[in-house]
């Protein structure tokens, strides 16, 4: 009786397709004596169940990726970043948006990763970005699809990662109150460099592509 209400359930909750994609070039920022890398993400969602999702959000997180030895490490991590996701859900019940059958929609976030040492030596930086889609159905129950890819840079056919690139100035949109900089705020302006789209490699990870 459980296996056939289990397999009822699964027939009629929502399933949601995710396409993971970066939408515009990868900024490379150095400001006030700190290094990041910001990565602008588009997630395309299709509803393919045959009832709602509500409550529809993407949770990310970006790592130095550490090779296939690091990969044991990086399903901890991604179940961390999940079930942290589902909770801060469960505090905001109408904070996502809904996704209805057979619709499709998209959420755009910019997540980064700074500090961590991501530039402390010589060596190019491969990174992890790793989450999941996370929604509600039948009032109080979670389904996620996860993602977890491997961004690097292209060095002809290879594959390769980030090495620090020194980017120009950014001036601030307006000058800074002197109240402020004596509280610390960064004289000088960001350094940015933009990574363009056909310089980069985005590809899945051999694990922690999934849905439930």
């Amino acid at each position: 009786m459980q296996r056939q209400l289990d397999a009822m359930e699964a027939d009629q909750r929502p399933w949601l397709r995710v396409i993971t994609q970066i939408r515009e070039p990868i900024s490379i920022t150095e400001w006030s004596g700190t290094k990041s890398i910001t990565v602008p993400l588009r997630f395309n969602i299709e509803n393919f169940g045959k009832s709602p999702a509500v409550n529809v959000r993407a949770y990310t997180t970006i790592t130095r990726y550490l090779g296939v030895e690091h990969r044991k490490a990086l399903a901890g991590l991604q179940r961390d970043t999940c079930e942290k996701g589902s909770a801060e859900s469960d505090q905001d019940p109408i904070g996502g948006i809904p996704l209805f059958p057979s619709k499709t929609d998209k959420i755009e976030i910019t997540p980064s990763i700074l500090g961590d040492g991501i530039f402390r030596d010589a060596k190019p930086v491969m990174l992890a970005v790793y989450g999941c889609i996370d929604y509600t159905y039948s009032a109080t129950k979670h389904g996620q699809t996860g993602f977890r890819f491997l961004l690097g840079r292209r060095e002809g056919v290879y594959f390769s990662g980030f090495n620090f690139v020194e980017g120009q100035s950014v001036q601030y949109d307006s000058p800074i109150p002197d109240d402020l900089l004596k509280e610390g705020f960064p004289k000088n302006p960001p350094k940015v460099a933009k990574i363009p789209l056909d310089e980069l490699i985005f590809r899945p990870e051999d694990s922690g592509n999934y849905a439930k």
